[in-house]
């Protein structure tokens, strides 16, 4: 960016480098200003807003994997040496590959650059030890605001506007995770991962989110069956019924994608949560799954079920959830 400086008659052109993340920084923070003012959003307002979280957040994301990967550091090493011939086997049959903040605090510094540095990787961050690497910190705070809104906008009755929060979500907890991987492979397992505070604040609003989408669609599904086998299904109210199931199935499965992160990225700390939250729900969904299906009517959440528990069964929860096989 060049900039023009006049002093008295004569005038000069200097270039300037502006740092984007400072400046996607203080977009967010008059983003955030701007929509917690809001008494009374409406729907097409708020599809925007989660479009322009879900893009700040891949944003943070680009950033934080552009510096891991400068660093030359393997967060995805591990010793596990197990053998999962079966999941790979279920990979081909799904056609998958293997798989607490302050907000006071400034999301993102200012930066106006000598032209001649280099612009900064990633987004702006405090002061660290350097053998430590960074630290992240401002990109954690950054995530955990859009994840808070999100999580308050999971609630909308919009199924659309549902999804793209589950989207959003996601993105913000898979970058958590890479930076509690990061964190651990520099300093060790006594390294803290922003993923776990995030999950103990933001599961309540996911999981009675999947509890009403999953009750939701067990209930369409069994008054399905019962008007196909009493009135065999008007045209009309069978399309409806099929879209609505539909739309509840596309909205289970990123709730499915969100729950196998957190898995995956909180290193033993969600088996509780998948046990006695999660399980119950798969379970009855499973046993859905398997009544019989007649004519034309889909399935359309038995993939993302099997998806959903090969990844569980892939992390690192394993361990304590076999007996629920």
């Amino acid at each position: 960016v060049y900039q023009r400086q006049v002093s008295g008659n004569q005038s000069s052109i200097q270039g300037v480098v502006f740092d984007a993340g400072a400046i996607v920084g203080n977009m967010l923070k008059c983003f955030l200003d701007h929509f917690d003012r809001q008494s009374n959003i409406s729907n097409l307002s708020a599809l925007d807003t989660v479009r322009v979280f879900r893009s700040i957040n891949i944003f943070i994301a680009s950033s934080v994997d552009r510096v891991i990967d400068c660093s030359g550091i393997d967060i995805h090493a591990t010793g596990d040496d197990e053998d999962f011939d079966w999941l790979n086997r279920l990979n081909v049959e799904l056609n998958v590959d293997t798989s607490g903040y302050d907000e006071s605090e400034s999301l993102f510094e200012e930066c106006n650059a000598d032209p001649t540095d280099p612009p900064p990787t990633t987004l702006p961050d405090g002061d660290h030890p350097s053998d430590e690497g960074p630290a992240f910190t401002r990109e954690i705070n950054a995530i955990n605001s859009i994840l808070s809104r999100c999580g308050y906008l999971l609630c909308h009755a919009q199924l659309h506007l549902q999804v793209l929060c589950c989207q959003s979500m996601l993105t913000g907890f898979e970058t958590l995770g890479k930076i509690g991987a990061f964190r651990r492979a520099r300093q060790g397992e006594s390294a803290s991962n922003p993923l776990l505070p995030s999950i103990a604040e933001y599961w309540p609003a996911i999981i009675a989110r999947l509890r009403a989408a999953s009750a939701s669609y067990v209930s369409s599904n069994r008054i399905s069956r019962k008007e196909l086998s009493i009135r065999n299904a008007m045209a009309e109210d069978l399309g409806e019924n099929t879209q609505s199931r539909k739309y509840l199935g596309v909205l289970l499965a990123s709730l499915f994608t969100i729950v196998a992160e957190l898995c995956a990225g909180s290193d033993g700390f969600f088996e509780d949560r998948f046990r006695h939250d999660v399980y119950p729900i798969i379970a009855k969904l499973v046993g859905e799954c398997l009544q019989p299906m007649r004519g034309r009517e889909t399935n359309f959440i038995l993939t993302p079920l099997l998806v959903l528990i090969k990844s569980v069964f892939e992390s690192s929860c394993r361990y304590s959830l076999t007996g629920l096989v």
